[in-house]
Formats: C-alpha cells, sequence, structure tokens
C-alpha cells in the first residue's frame, strides 16, 4: 500500500480537559464516534488519552463515576504517527499494540498537536465519511 496516514485520517479530534467529569468524556467519546477522547492540560497541551476500555475498566474500578474527571482515569502515554508515514506503518503499530487508533501529528516532536486521528475503520473503509 502506499497510502499514507494523511490520505485515511479524520480531522476531527476528540478532546477533553484534564478536569472534564467522567459524564463529559463519554459524551465526548460518544459523539465523535471514535471510540476515544485526547485529553489536555491546562495550557492546551495533549498529555494522554481516554479509550472506550479506560471507560470500563473506570466503571468497574470506581464507585462514585461523579467524582471523577479525565485525569482520574487517563492513560498518559498514546502512540502516536505522522500525517507523512505510509499507512502499512501506521497498521504495524497497531497490531503490534493491540489497538484500533493512532494519534496524527505533523512532526515527530512531543510538544506537537495532534491534526488528525487515524482509526482502523477510516484505513479499510468502514465509516462512512
Amino acid at each position: 500500500m502506499l497510502t499514507k496516514v494523511t490520505d485515511c485520517m479524520t480531522t476531527v479530534v476528540p478532546m477533553v480537559n484534564c478536569n472534564a467529569s467522567f459524564r463529559d468524556v463519554v459524551i465526548e467519546v460518544s459523539s465523535k464516534k471514535l471510540g476515544i477522547t485526547m485529553v489536555t492540560d491546562e495550557t492546551g497541551m495533549v498529555t494522554g488519552i481516554i479509550t472506550d476500555g479506560d471507560i470500563r475498566r473506570a466503571v468497574q474500578k470506581h464507585e462514585e463515576l461523579q467524582t471523577l474527571t479525565a485525569k482520574d482515569f487517563m492513560t498518559h502515554s498514546f502512540k502516536s504517527v505522522l500525517a507523512t508515514d505510509m499507512i502499512n506503518d501506521a497498521l504495524e503499530i497497531m497490531d503490534v499494540n493491540k489497538i484500533t487508533t493512532l494519534a496524527v501529528k505533523e512532526k515527530s516532536d512531543a510538544t506537537a498537536p495532534i491534526i488528525g486521528i487515524l482509526h482502523i475503520h477510516d484505513i479499510y473503509g468502514f465509516r462512512k465519511k
């Protein structure tokens, strides 16, 4: 495949602040239909990710969901690719890490903004745009 990440990614990036309530996180994940949301700190820098799996684990672990904020159950590390990377490389990262979504950046700098999301359904054309 000679396709690049930029050819398949969506530029819709689900995003919540680290102080967002559990409810607001679930609403953002559900409304964008990607199964994830990125989490930003007070300065707007992306510091983590929350996936459907993180939400399920939070429900199992915490009794008082209404007191949870995004920073309480987000995953601090997340996988990303460059928009110019080849789709085959992105698929390899997904396969090795057993994930279905990658954050997309323009440059490999750790502080580079997230410009898109690559979901496995976008690669295989399952998602209607």
